[in-house]
């Protein structure tokens, strides 16, 4: 968890990044009416976070693994790669444009262990179609609206964040 910790705060710094959405294990409709999705490709865990820089801009996919290897990061980093590459986000099936980022962490330890840390990352974007706006802004929508219900539900509010999960579902305006 604290490599996690980690990687968030790696992510809010250096990419202005600061609503996070985590993802389960099934497709998530960010937005029914317009058809965005988060869309499963391959089998296996789904990538940590789908986040946006606070102006609703910047969509980013991200996965944080920690590492024990004395070789270094490298597996770790490819193995988070692996898993930022499971999802795209579509818009009436047209995948989106996304950054996606892996980041794989190593802790030194004065004995029993490697004594270097490391941080690694992976952040290519990864082009996609454009879309309308009306298409971008459910999007957002979508995703801040997830972010929040992530916010609350542990605050006691599980009502409210099961609302703001299912409304991404309703066909409605």
């Amino acid at each position: 968890l604290f490599g996690r910790f980690v990687a968030r705060a790696y992510l809010e710094r250096y990419f202005n990044l600061s609503l996070f959405a985590h993802l389960g294990s099934r497709t998530i409709d960010l937005d029914r009416r317009r058809q965005v999705t988060i869309k499963r490709l391959s089998r296996g865990d789904l990538p940590d976070w789908i986040a946006c820089a606070a102006d609703l801009s910047s969509l980013t996919v991200a996965e944080a693994k920690g590492c024990h290897d004395v070789g270094g990061p490298t597996k770790a980093l490819d193995r988070a790669w692996a898993q930022a590459g499971r999802i795209d986000v579509t818009a009436r099936g047209r995948k989106v444009s996304v950054k996606r980022i892996a980041i794989a962490t190593r802790w030194g330890v004065a004995a029993a262990g490697p004594t270097d840390a490391h941080l690694s990352v992976r952040d290519p974007i990864d082009e996609g179609e454009p879309i309308e706006p009306e298409e971008k802004d459910a999007l957002f929508v979508g995703l801040l609206r997830l972010h929040i219900a992530n916010l609350v539900k542990p605050l006691g509010h599980d009502e409210l964040a099961a609302v703001l999960h299912r409304i991404t579902h309703q066909p409605f305006a």
